[in-house]
């Protein structure tokens, strides 16, 4: 299979309105390359409106999360990543600033937004690369870029 690469660029600000302005570059995409950015701005949705269980329905029961130099093995595990998630930062936000699809790999260039609970603001840069299986993540790789952290 050839890689088809798909850069998406995409300004928005996911809170309580759901609102989004997308502007899509490419032409082409599959149907379940389509899924699978679904599923990712879905599983993000869920981060941002802290709803455990619906991010947990997005993995395989075997998934694997790498947080930096954190790895969460399984759904329990992961279950803990997304709660002490939830803990750390209120008013989470995603940007995505690319999208590159290649077959069941996506990999995305990313800021996260956050207001931690003792009101910093917060803007941190990163790359997800998702693997999926049968639909769901089987292995999630999230490299920040701590360098640029901005907190106000």
């Amino acid at each position: 299979m050839h890689n088809r690469h798909l850069v998406y660029e995409n300004h928005y600000s996911i809170g309580k309105l759901g609102r989004g302005v997308f502007i899509l570059y490419g032409l082409g995409e599959s149907v379940s390359e389509e899924k699978n950015k679904a599923v990712i701005r879905s599983f993000h949705r869920a981060l941002i409106t802290n709803n455990v269980d619906e991010a947990l329905s997005y993995f395989t029961d075997d998934a694997v999360l790498i947080w930096g130099p954190f790895t969460f093995q399984g759904k329990e595990e992961i279950r803990r990543w997304v709660i002490e998630l939830g803990e750390m930062a209120r008013n989470l936000q995603f940007g995505e600033k690319s999208f590159v699809i290649q077959g069941n790999r996506v990999t995305i260039e990313f800021f996260m937004g956050l207001l931690t609970y003792d009101g910093k603001r917060g803007l941190i840069p990163g790359t997800g690369v998702y693997e999926f299986k049968n639909g769901k993540f089987q292995q999630i790789k999230i490299t920040l870029s701590y360098g640029y952290v901005l907190i106000k």
